[in-house]
């Protein structure tokens, strides 16, 4: 039996044919159990209600659960649904190969790793199989597709950039032309498509389009943005103008550093050494297999939701999952590669003052974000949250090579205003009405919903989100936070408020004012700056105090 949710949903016997399901409800519950069928644990009852009728259960939802499920039965056969304690599950002996959205992952994985080990034949063509099982937009039958559709349209359009990487590689940039005037005019703001399109115009000998392309982004950027092309458009730009040496659309997936899988004993994509791990399969499982929710919680797929780490630290490679994508080490490889300069690796402020103290909370925090991916620093205003957590993320910048981000939440007035604040602090700008009478989109990919788009831009990179002040905007940020942290499972969360988040698998970690020691010096320290040569043993007043 294969089950197909990569479009309407479908279940077809073993000679292909399609076998008559019903209703939209008995679908949606295929679906719910399809996503899930690479557990071993039953799908809960609840959360079947939930995926099935969403926020209009009927009165009796468990019995209506429970009739639905034997109307499904009669329709794929009595044993294909298990019922356990709590729950109930497919029975699929291999749910890699038996469910399309996890048939796609797995091939999805083996074609980037065969482009990152520089076999771009194979890679195109794994590529193409994996994308060719898309009839439609995934979960589609499920009532509230938009959230558990997130990750996999998400991995999709990787599939696509690396199949696209791979044509390229194998110097077929006519061949791809087409399709990526196509694609830009689909994705206006994928700056990887327009970057991949100026490529082929050039490898095929079209400057002059190619610079008409990157006129074209450049001038969509800034009227739905207000902002400019990113580093790899205005080196690809440079090059342009400067010189014709070399083709640049040759194995441009090396210049974006798309190095999902890392290779044995090279430097790993989330910082730490490592060569050849045995858990490198364990960031494959992806998001559908399930631990917890829709989105795996990372790597190592312990199911811990905000508690668990995304990036299985000590595996010995970085595989893409829909439960572990990482986009690895973002600089090009040695050899003929045309290199792009780094982006920008973070946000964090210069601190222009001495730290004082707080070494061992530093130390505390660090092992937090070690086994965490939502650590909470909580206190009075005035305590010192938001400089403890600024030098704590500055000690682990290494550990996320798509930086550490910071967002200023102190300043917001409205709650709705948080996922734009923190889509502005990793530079991908809110889209903004310029009194130019075009109307934004409200949703989408491209369209005006921040947090859309932060997830959509979070996805596949691993970085570490600071988000400072939450306490006003608690909702909001939490919210955000959980959205996060459910699809995106390279995505770490350290955020300072007065109260907790209440975000599942939140680690908390008050933080206590200075002891008398350190905060003598530290007031010295300030009162020095202000008044040099000041000596607080000298000052009658201080000694007083």
């Amino acid at each position: 039996m294969r089950y197909l949710i990569l479009g309407t949903t479908e279940a077809r016997d073993d000679h292909g044919a399609p076998l008559p399901l019903g209703g939209p409800r008995i679908r949606a519950l295929l679906a719910a159990l399809a996503v899930r069928s690479a557990r071993s644990a039953p799908a809960p009852v609840d959360v079947l209600i939930d995926e099935v009728w969403a926020a209009d259960p009927p009165h009796d939802a468990p019995a209506a659960l429970q009739a639905l499920v034997g109307r499904l039965r009669r329709a794929i056969g009595r044993d294909a649904v298990i019922s356990s304690p709590g729950g109930y599950r497919l029975a699929t002996a291999a749910p890699q190969d038996d469910v399309d959205l996890l048939l796609f992952e797995r091939l999805t994985n083996e074609g980037i790793r065969a482009l990152d080990a520089d076999d771009p034949g194979t890679a195109a063509a794994t590529l193409r199989k994996a994308l060719a099982l898309w009839r439609g937009p995934a979960l589609a039958d499920l009532p509230d597709r938009e959230t558990a559709a997130a990750r996999p349209e998400a991995l999709r359009l990787t599939a696509l950039h690396r199949r696209i990487d791979a044509d390229l590689a194998l110097d077929r940039p006519t061949d791809v032309i087409p399709e990526l005037r196509e694609l830009v005019a689909d994705h206006p703001l994928d700056e990887t498509f327009h970057a991949q399109l100026i490529r082929a115009l050039r490898a095929a000998g079209h400057s002059a389009d190619a610079l008409a392309a990157y006129e074209d982004v450049r001038r969509t950027l800034a009227d739905r943005l207000g902002t400019g092309p990113g580093a790899e458009l205005k080196e690809l730009h440079r090059q342009l103008l400067t010189t014709d040496a070399g083709p640049a659309g040759r194995e441009p997936h090396a210049a974006r550093g798309g190095a999902y899988t890392a290779e044995a004993g090279a430097s790993r994509a989330d910082g730490h050494g490592g060569s050849g791990g045995t858990e490198a399969d364990s960031g494959v499982r992806g998001v559908f297999d399930g631990r917890d929710g829709y989105a795996a919680r990372g790597g190592r797929g312990t199911g811990a939701g905000a508690g668990s780490r995304a990036d299985g630290r000590e595996a010995g490679s970085h595989t893409v999952g829909m439960g572990g994508v990482g986009m690895g080490s973002r600089t090009a490889r040695s050899g003929s590669r045309t290199a792009v300069p780094p982006l920008p690796h973070g946000n964090l402020r210069a601190r222009l003052t001495s730290f004082v103290g707080r070494q061992k909370e530093i130390g505390d925090i660090l092992r937090d974000l070690d086994g965490a991916r939502l650590v909470t620093l909580t206190g009075p205003g005035g305590s010192g949250k938001t400089r403890l957590s600024e030098e704590a993320a500055a000690t682990v910048t290494d550990g996320y090579p798509d930086g550490v981000w910071i967002a200023e939440l102190a300043p917001l007035d409205q709650p709705s205003a948080v996922p734009g604040a923190v889509l502005s602090a990793v530079g991908r700008r809110e889209t903004t009405l310029l009194a130019t009478g075009l109307e934004s989109r409200a949703t989408g990919a491209d369209g005006g919903d921040p947090a859309s788009r932060l997830v959509e831009y979070c996805a596949d990179r691993r970085l570490l989100l600071l988000l400072d002040n939450c306490e006003h905007v608690i909702d909001a940020a939490a919210r955000l936070t959980e959205t996060l942290l459910a699809h995106c499972p390279g995505v770490t969360v350290l955020a300072t408020s007065r109260e907790p988040l209440g975000v599942p698998g939140e680690t908390i970690r008050p933080v206590e004012p200075l002891p008398p020691a350190p905060a003598h010096q530290l007031f010295a320290e300030r009162a020095a700056t202000v008044r040099p040569g000041f000596d607080p043993a000298a000052d009658p007043d201080t000694a007083a105090a």
